[in-house]
């Protein structure tokens, strides 16, 4: 009977420190993100362990299950902080007969809630879930559960819900004070970027291992991306692996590319005929973890698409009438009239043509402009002397009496 007082206030306190990282605490965390000395690279099928402080963001996850009758066991993997607050790993939740199946081992008769496409455990499914920074140790199989866990969010699970969608966790409170977050991902394209990260995983005895492997091209469709070891002939990826980040040393700042969620799962298989491993590529959803988290990365500059822009009028329109605006400053009247558009070179994807374009007159009695072309200049940082490369071109002319 006391269990059964306890658990609504467990409920309700896990609720309530549940919240997004507000603007200033995600610019503290974008200062800090992926900052460490580099570690070693080592095998991850038949690895060594990972010493303390080289993968200071990786957790452990843990659910656990209902086998029988008052008796639980449990499931764990590998997860990776993006703050102090909030863990980022694959998904383990199905959904079977509309309630949700934690990992095909318990039916819970529990349905999600759904937040737009994001699917929402409900709360009396967060006491299953807990997390620790216990990764250098062999696991303990009596461990006491602890009220770690505030929400947990599967992205687009409510449209459909994939091993490979992330799954945010949100903590009541953070591990450690000085925890190190890894920097997220800001373009898919990071992926194709690099020349090779780290990636690691779990052992048997629940200790993390890492190793080095590198992009390669695929059949997988987005948002899921592919990787082969780099030394196929004894390193690869199994069971104790999935959920682990794929980290890139990128800009001296260590970013989460992804994380391993579809591929080989046999640890005794031969490495050197494995299957490309799929990763979930996080580039795809900088978006979604920024309103889920908090913990937000702007685009690059190549991928932020330009509000729209006012059409430029066609040189081959007929010419409109000439219309005249009167204007007055300082008590004298200005006129101005408007013309026909000029063109004033062939084509911008084909070549500025120089040459002089036939003198116009500035209002009935006004002076005479005389307009010439030159020849391209460079007009960006990368050399490109094409007009068409950027959204505008301002031009200031001043009128001196």
């Amino acid at each position: 009977m006391k269990l059964l007082y306890l658990l609504p206030l467990v409920v309700f306190v896990v609720g309530v420190g549940a919240e997004k990282l507000s603007d200033q605490e995600n610019e503290e965390i974008q200062m800090i993100c992926g900052k460490r000395a580099d570690g070693y690279h080592r095998k991850v099928i038949n690895g060594e362990y990972v010493k303390k402080g080289e993968h200071p963001w990786a957790v452990n996850i843990y659910v656990r299950y209902l086998k029988e009758q008052n008796h639980f066991g449990f499931y764990y993997h590998v997860g990776a902080m993006i703050s102090s607050r909030h863990i980022v790993s694959l998904n383990t939740l199905f959904n079977s007969t509309e309630n949700l199946n934690l990992d095909g081992r318990e039916y819970t008769g529990y349905k999600g809630i759904c937040e737009g496409d994001d699917l929402i455990v409900p709360q009396e499914l967060l006491s299953r879930f807990d997390v620790d920074l216990e990764y250098l140790n062999d696991l303990n199989g009596n461990r006491e559960f602890r009220n770690t866990v505030a929400k947990v969010t599967v992205i687009n699970g409510c449209k459909e819900l994939l091993t490979s969608n992330p799954m945010i966790i949100e903590l009541v409170a953070p591990l450690e004070n000085n925890t190190v977050p890894a920097c997220i991902s800001n373009s898919a394209r990071n992926w194709e970027r690099v020349g090779g990260f780290s990636v690691y995983g779990m052992d048997n005895p629940g200790r993390l291992v890492s190793g080095r492997f590198r992009p390669i091209e695929c059949s997988a469709s987005a948002p899921l991306s592919c990787a082969e070891a780099s030394n196929k002939s004894s390193q690869g990826l199994c069971i104790g692996d999935f959920g682990g980040s794929a980290i890139a040393n990128m800009d001296h700042r260590h970013v989460m590319l992804g994380f391993y969620a579809l591929g080989n799962s046999d640890c005794q298989g031969n490495t050197e005929t494995m299957n490309p491993f799929q990763f979930t590529n996080l580039g795809y959803y900088r978006q979604e973890i920024c309103e889920t988290t908090g913990v937000c990365v702007p685009p690059p500059g190549e991928e932020v698409t330009p509000g729209a822009q006012p059409e430029a009028p066609s040189t081959t329109a007929a010419p409109e009438e000439n219309t005249t605006a009167h204007h007055s400053v300082n008590g004298e009247e200005i006129k101005a009239e408007t013309f026909a558009p000029l063109n004033v070179s062939n084509s911008s994807r084909k070549g500025d043509v120089a040459g002089t374009i036939d003198p116009m007159r500035i209002g009935s009695d006004g002076e005479v402009i005389k307009a010439e072309t030159f020849e391209p200049m460079e007009i960006d940082h990368r050399g490109s002397t094409r007009a068409d490369r950027i959204p505008d071109i301002h031009i200031h002319i001043h009128l001196n009496k």
